[in-house]
């Protein structure tokens, strides 16, 4: 079965950047901190930024605690700012938000919880939150276990170029769940993820005599 490969801190990575709006003098200073290192300055910014409302600043300064980035670290506090991202329809908070109720990081684990934002997350077409609700789907934590579903949702992801959806299809295809068994487009599926340095995906076509 394919491993888990993407994590919170991983989506959280990229910061969110906007175009010119009323308040970009404060993201223009947020930015130009963030180009000459000056972290402490960037997060200050986007938390006066977050505090009047702005989804995307809000999601900067959950990055900011996440990792630790000009202030201390605090998962507690990169939780509290990405729920509010989360809740004003940001997608990439909504995947953080559901990513640390599937790890039980700083909530109580809560897979329906997680379903519930993966979703949210997923709707909006982002792959790994896509890829994710699949899993979900096939292991039935957190909503019914439904193999047909859980394949649709690996291949929207898939179709995006989302490898560990691609090593999942392979399985799926495999062993014949929620699909026709067929060992050909298993082999496909696993090629596409493996092209893309996902280790299951590599090990599977080794097995399979590739």
């Amino acid at each position: 079965m394919p491993r888990h490969s993407w994590t919170a801190a991983g989506m959280a990575a990229a910061l969110a950047i906007v175009a010119a709006t009323p308040a970009w003098a404060g993201w223009e200073a947020a930015n130009a901190a963030l180009d000459r290192g000056d972290y402490e300055t960037a997060f200050q910014e986007f938390t006066a930024l977050g505090e009047q409302g702005d989804p995307d600043a809000q999601y900067n300064v959950g990055v900011f605690y996440l990792d630790g980035l000009g202030v201390a670290l605090d998962h507690t506090q990169a939780a509290r700012w990405f729920r509010a991202a989360a809740e004003q329809g940001h997608g990439k908070a909504q995947f953080n938000v559901a990513e640390m109720y599937f790890r039980g990081d700083d909530v109580v684990q809560d897979f329906a919880e997680a379903a519930r934002w993966y979703r949210a997350a997923a709707d909006q077409g982002l792959p790994p939150a896509q890829s994710r609700l699949g899993e979900l789907y096939v292991e039935g934590n957190g909503v019914a276990q439904d193999y047909t579903e859980a394949v649709r949702w690996f291949v929207l992801a898939a179709d995006q170029g989302h490898a560990n959806a691609q090593g999942w299809l392979g399985y799926m295809h495999e062993n014949g769940y929620g699909v026709p068994l067929d060992l050909v487009e298993a082999r496909r599926r696993y090629r596409e993820a493996a092209g893309r340095d996902d280790g299951y995906a590599a090990e599977q076509l080794q097995r399979l005599g590739e």
